[in-house]
């Protein structure tokens, strides 16, 4: 049978196994830290990424917006030389009734 312990080395045998615990939960707290320095890392390169997505989305816009544009003045253009062509076609007309 074994020999029965003190108070003295139970209070010992306590304190190794609470600095055991302490010890272990510092090394977990080690690690979550470096995944989180990991994951913030990370975050900053798609941040850095989306900065450069935002970049070229504002050159995307302005150049969809010089396209309309200059879909309009093609629109007016069109609209323009279409009714000239009308014009050309009533006095076709005209003169195909007179000859």
């Amino acid at each position: 049978m074994p020999a029965k312990k003190t108070t003295d080395e139970l209070i010992e045998d306590l304190a190794i196994i609470v600095k055991n615990g302490f010890e272990a939960v510092d090394e977990r707290f080690d690690r979550v830290d470096k995944r989180f320095d990991g994951v913030e890392a990370r975050l900053d390169k798609v941040e850095t990424r989306l900065d450069g997505v935002e970049v070229r989305l504002d050159g995307v816009e302005r150049n969809v917006g010089r396209l309309e544009i200059k879909i309009d003045e093609l629109r007016a253009d069109f609209t323009m030389e279409s009714s000239r062509l009308d014009n050309h076609e009533g006095r076709i007309v005209k003169l195909e009734q007179v000859a």
